[in-house]
Formats: C-alpha cells, sequence, structure tokens
C-alpha cells in the first residue's frame, strides 16, 4: 500500500487538488510548478526501476483485513496475486495446522 502511496504523490499536477487533511478539513494543494515536475518525475521512475512488487508482498497485504480485498487498487496484477496465494499456502503447508493449547497436569485447576 505504501508504493500505491508513493506513486500517488509522485503523480505530476496540473491543477489544484482539494483533499482532505490529517485532522479531517479540507486543504488545497496547489499545482505542481515547472520545477517540481520533472523531479517527480524522475522519481517515479526511479520507484519504478527499484521497487519490485512479489508473491511476498501479495501474502503480506492479504493477512491484513482491511487490505485483503484491496490488492489490485494497491497495483498488483491478477497473476501476482494468484503467485502470492500460491506462496501463502504453501507458507501455511510447511507451518502445519494450529496446535491445540496445552493443558496442564493438574486439569486446569490451581
Amino acid at each position: 500500500m505504501w508504493l500505491a502511496k508513493l506513486k500517488a504523490h509522485l503523480q505530476p499536477r496540473d491543477e489544484p487538488v482539494t483533499v482532505k487533511g490529517a485532522s479531517g478539513e479540507k486543504m488545497t494543494i496547489p499545482a505542481n510548478s515547472e520545477d517540481i515536475a520533472p523531479i517527480k518525475v524522475r522519481l517515479l521512475e526511479q520507484l519504478e526501476e527499484k521497487f519490485f512488487l512479489k508473491p511476498f508482498h501479495v501474502a503480506a497485504t492479504y493477512l491484513d483485513p482491511l487490505q485483503k480485498n484491496r490488492l489490485k487498487d494497491y497495483g498488483f496484477t491478477q497473476e501476482l496475486i494468484d503467485q502470492g496465494l500460491v506462496y501463502l499456502k504453501d507458507i501455511m503447508r510447511k507451518v502445519g495446522p494450529p496446535k491445540p493449547p496445552a493443558t496442564s497436569m493438574f486439569g486446569g485447576m490451581r
């Protein structure tokens, strides 16, 4: 999700944008200047060149109940989502089923 946020922030803006601030108030972000727009483009290129989404990222995102239905919103392709779910199932097989809680020899009495 952070990659998607960074990519969104690095998109050059031709027009001002009104957004909700951290405390809920509306604020207007001005359009990018002629100096900032090319910097954003260059940073976005570097980010895409250096950061690759992998099945591990899908598995980690899928384990968050609030994010698992938003995988495509974060830039995951269907192929990568499928690979990530296979990766997660493989980890689950290696870990095995949950073990029941240990009981004490006193049968839970103290």
